[in-house]
């Protein structure tokens, strides 16, 4: 084999390598969201819910929090409250890293999110925001981490601060 193309071999290895350590060391973390918990942490969005309806004020809280996936990096999942017979999942992003789960009638968000943790290989991994208290219990129990809904709101409105002062300096 001629020398170049060993060195493209071993340039390739080498990359390869660095994204395999990457991906181990750096794991994407996992932000599940209690998703009418939420909306109606938001005076805001709570009006919303109630002159528009469901539909739009799950919109208006996709867009809000869509900065924690895009420019912060985090697989999202909202998960919400009952919507037919069998769980739903959407992907409102178009990214698979970003999806709205529905649970099925006779399920409740609360029993979905308990389950997602209880799943998740590395608990430690995972942060669930709300506000209900016996998730958060069984969350903390669980090895998971828990965030209120007013330290969200408040990482949701600095990172936008960090995006827009990013965007002035270049």
């Amino acid at each position: 084999m001629p020398p170049r193309a060993r060195n493209l071999k071993a340039i390739e290895k080498q990359k390869f390598s660095a994204k395999v350590s990457l991906s181990l060391s750096q794991r994407p973390k996992h932000l599940i969201v209690d998703g009418y918990n939420l909306v109606h942490s938001r005076p805001e969005l709570k009006k919303i819910l109630q002159v528009f309806g469901t539909d739009s004020a799950r919109d208006e809280f996709v867009k809000a929090i869509a900065i924690l996936h895009d420019y912060e990096g985090w697989r999202v999942t909202i998960v919400w409250d009952g919507r037919g017979e069998a769980m739903g999942v959407e992907y409102p992003l178009k990214h698979k890293t970003f999806g709205c789960v529905f649970s099925p009638g006779g399920i409740s968000a609360d029993e979905v999110i308990q389950g997602l943790v209880e799943n998740c290989a590395v608990r430690d991994d995972v942060l669930v925001a709300t506000s209900d208290g016996g998730i958060r219990v069984f969350i903390q129990a669980n090895g998971g981490r828990w965030m209120s809904p007013e330290e969200f709101w408040r990482w949701v409105k600095e990172a936008g601060e960090s995006l827009g002062r990013a965007i002035k300096r270049r």
